[in-house]
C-alpha cells in the first residue's frame, strides 16, 4: 500500500479532493453527511508535565491549582485559555496562563519535555512519553471536558462507494489496531 498523506486543519471534501479516507478529530456534525463514519478511538486528553517540572513546582490535586502553574497552550481560534474538567458531577473551568501559546502540538510537547510547563494534550500524542516516564500525568481523576454532550473521538470517514475497497478497509483496520492501545 502506498500512502499519499495530506495534512490540514481545514475540513476536507473527499469527493473534490479525491480522498479515500479522511481522519477527523473531535465531535462530528453528522447532519446531512453522505459518508460512512467509523470511530477509531476515543479522544482523551491528559494534563502532564516532566518529572523535573514537578520536582521544582510540585504536583497538583485539583484543576483550580492550575492558576499557579505555567500552562503551555495550543492556540485554537478561541477559548484556548479556558480548560474545563469534570469529575462525577463537579465541573471546573479554569482560566490558565503560561509563557507559551503555539499552534503546533510537537512544539508544546517538546517544551513540556524540557521541563518548562504543563500541557493538556491528547493521549495519542503523548502516550509513549507517559508510558516510559518522560511525562507524568496529574488530575487523572478528572476528565477533560471541552463542552457538554460531546462525543470526542478520532474518526475515519469514507464515501459509500469505498465501502468494499480492500485498501480502505485495510488502512482503517490498521488505524484501529494502532490506536487501540490508547
Amino acid at each position: 500500500m502506498q500512502l499519499d498523506l495530506k495534512l490540514s486543519d481545514a475540513l476536507s471534501n473527499p469527493v473534490e479532493e479525491e480522498l479515500d479516507v479522511v481522519i477527523r478529530l473531535g465531535n462530528l456534525d453528522r447532519s446531512g453527511a453522505s459518508w460512512i463514519v467509523r470511530k477509531l478511538t476515543a479522544y482523551t486528553r491528559e494534563v502532564c508535565g516532566s518529572p523535573s517540572y514537578f520536582q521544582q513546582y510540585g504536583k497538583l490535586d485539583h484543576p483550580n491549582e492550575l492558576v499557579h502553574h505555567n500552562c503551555l497552550r495550543f492556540s485554537y481560534s478561541t477559548g484556548y485559555e479556558i480548560w474545563r474538567f469534570k469529575r462525577d458531577k463537579e465541573v471546573c473551568e479554569v482560566k490558565v496562563n503560561g509563557s507559551l501559546v503555539a499552534n503546533n502540538s510537537e512544539v508544546l510537547r517538546q517544551v513540556c519535555l524540557d521541563g518548562a510547563g504543563l500541557i493538556l494534550m491528547p493521549t495519542w500524542l503523548i502516550g509513549e512519553d507517559i508510558r516510559v516516564g518522560r511525562l507524568q500525568t496529574v488530575l487523572s481523576d478528572f476528565q477533560f471536558y471541552p463542552q457538554v454532550d460531546m462525543d470526542m473521538g478520532i474518526y475515519a470517514l469514507y464515501l459509500p462507494n469505498r465501502r468494499h475497497s480492500l485498501r480502505v478497509q485495510t488502512f482503517i483496520d490498521f488505524l484501529v489496531q494502532r490506536l487501540g492501545y490508547l
